[in-house]
């Protein structure tokens, strides 16, 4: 079925509201004034820090390759996002002691204490949500926005 050029229009609407929600929440938490693609690089440095396999030079921190891929970002953008990072003295790289043309991303204490804050960020922006919808809502709010937010599968990009 075609889709409407009115409900595309009310979606773009409905996203430009969510966002400004969004940057006020972030504004309101007080995040040192990070933005919100300084702060995804440090979330996915912390969860990939969580997620290194046992053996792995783990205390070292992930490659930048590992944060590429799990950004979905060229090496070049995310070298680019740790020159602005380091310089904020947000993370450090260290050299790799299996690889020596390799380095691992470390987050430094300013980074974990700006990170230790945000689960506060969206508190209020999810009760002011989840105060509005029934559980089924919160469901299906939920399955919608993980299956527009997740990486198209091989087959779908072959489609």
């Amino acid at each position: 079925m075609p889709r409407s050029d009115t409900a595309t229009e009310k979606l773009g609407q409905s996203l430009e509201g969510l966002h400004r929600a969004l940057d006020q929440a972030r504004a309101r938490s007080g995040n040192d004034g990070l933005s919100a693609s300084e702060l995804a690089y440090l979330r996915a440095i912390e969860h990939l820090q969580h997620t290194i396999p046992v053996g792995h030079d783990g205390e070292d921190g992930p490659h930048i390759s590992e944060l590429a891929d799990r950004l979905g970002v060229r090496r070049a953008s995310a070298s680019a996002m740790l020159k602005k990072l380091e310089a904020a003295k947000l993370t450090k790289r260290v050299a790799c002691r299996y690889d020596a043309r390799a380095q691992h991303i470390l987050l430094t204490a300013p980074a974990r204490a700006a990170l230790s804050s945000q689960p506060e960020t969206y508190a209020e922006l999810t009760r002011k949500i989840s105060d509005r919808l029934s559980t089924d809502e919160l469901v299906q709010l939920t399955g919608i926005l993980g299956r527009c937010l997740a990486e198209p599968s091989e087959t779908d990009r072959h489609s």
